[in-house]
């Protein structure tokens, strides 16, 4: 059994690391057919699953840091981490998201109690969610000004009805938000890149430390938008993202892909920590686990263990493949080249995971993220995508 279990998290450390990589490749899609292939006892088909959870977390960064190509939980960190990765400094930027997800991992630990706690007042917190995501949707409408005010709530309007038309009348949205995403910040990010024959600066391996304070700080602010994601269904770390954002107000970029990896790594915790104390899957791998494994004392310790082990194994891993992205020599031409393919993939996997209407998202979406970029609106406000959705789903509507 201990030999099986070691076997199962080596194994989901290196899938973790496929799926991170991959844009539009999910833990989601790797958890039931791990399931159907019968190779694991249950113990270890959970620990093999809690590795991919976990690895992903951290991994899938890389991506949209080095090739502004998103995913539903790194979408925002595209806009400051590829900005980052233009001034040289991608490699600073993806250890920024591994020590955000490091430093969940202890604060995590320290709120699980807490976590609990909170759950009993599960009631509470659904209730008063839609009020919140409608407030943090609409909000950037209030802090404009002039033109400026027109041109948000313009922005906020279309991502939100785009958002509506798409995720309430399809029953597997899972895609369209895939393409979606792609079209807000990967995309429209690309083309202007393109457009401008944007290039990177020569990427260097310099780091400067985030103050001790904005660490606990941000810690603290991303574990529990990671708890909240964990808790409610339908909110996920990009909406968390926003929520803590507009929270701490004024923020720089690393201090925000700090917390986007906080955030990110601490909503994998509470996912499996969710199914422990309320019984409900809160994700993909979640939900796998669920259907297989008992939720004992006893095997909390080994996906526990499974957890600390994932953790540490998955930032060394994604410290060395942003260390060798970045001593990678490209010139101007072949940065060029790799945007072209990028934005190539990513229409091509839109029309291979959603169809013509995936064509049809990621167009609309690519339009509304140059909007942003045109007029000077934050491409953030996109993520009305999700809020108003959402917010009516808590709705009842």
């Amino acid at each position: 059994m201990v030999f099986e279990i070691i076997i199962a998290a080596f194994l989901g450390v290196a899938f973790g690391v496929i799926t991170g990589l991959v844009p539009g490749l999910h833990v989601n899609a790797v958890a039931p057919i791990a399931a159907s292939l019968n190779v694991f006892s249950p113990i270890g088909l959970a620990v093999f699953i809690v590795c991919v959870a976990i690895t992903h977390s951290f991994v899938d960064f890389i991506p949209s840091i080095f090739l502004g190509a998103p995913n539903e939980d790194t979408a925002l960190s595209i806009l400051p981490g590829h900005a980052l990765y233009l001034q040289g400094r991608g490699f600073e930027a993806v250890k920024i998201t591994v020590i955000g997800g490091l430093s969940a991992l202890f604060v995590s630990i320290l709120l699980v109690p807490v976590f609990y706690l909170a759950l009993q007042n599960y009631s509470a917190l659904e209730t008063a969610m839609p009020f919140i995501l409608l407030g943090v949707a609409f909000y950037p409408v209030l802090t404009e000004k002039g033109k400026n005010k027109i041109n948000t709530a313009l922005v906020i309007g279309l991502a939100g009805a785009l958002g509506i038309i798409t995720l309430k009348t399809n029953l597997n949205s899972a895609p369209l938000i895939f393409c979606a995403l792609s079209g807000f910040f990967g995309v429209s990010t690309l083309l202007t890149a393109v457009q401008k024959q944007a290039v990177s600066k020569p990427q260097t391996l310099k780091y400067e430390k985030i103050p001790a304070t904005s660490v606990a700080q941000l810690s603290f602010a991303g574990v529990v938008s990671g708890a909240l994601t964990a808790a409610l269904p339908g909110v996920g770390a990009s909406q968390a993202a926003v929520i803590s954002k507009t929270a701490l107000s004024k923020i720089s970029q690393k201090d925000f892909l700090f917390m986007l990896g906080a955030i990110n790594t601490s909503n994998a915790i509470f996912c499996f920590a969710a199914l422990w104390f309320m019984n409900r899957a809160r994700s993909g791998a979640a939900l796998q686990i669920k259907n297989i494994l008992e939720t004992n004392f006893s095997n909390l310790l080994i996906v526990g263990s499974a957890v600390l082990f994932a953790c540490g194994t998955a930032a060394l891993l994604t410290l060395a493949i942003a260390r060798k992205a970045s001593l990678s020599r490209t010139s101007k031409n072949d940065v060029r080249k790799i945007y072209i393919a990028v934005v190539g993939f990513l229409t091509v996997s839109s029309v291979a995971v959603g169809g013509l209407t995936g064509l049809i998202v990621l167009f609309t979406a690519t339009g509304t993220g140059l909007f942003c970029q045109s007029t000077g609106i934050k491409r953030m406000y996109c993520m009305s995508y999700l809020l108003i959705p959402t917010a009516l789903y808590f709705l009842g509507i």
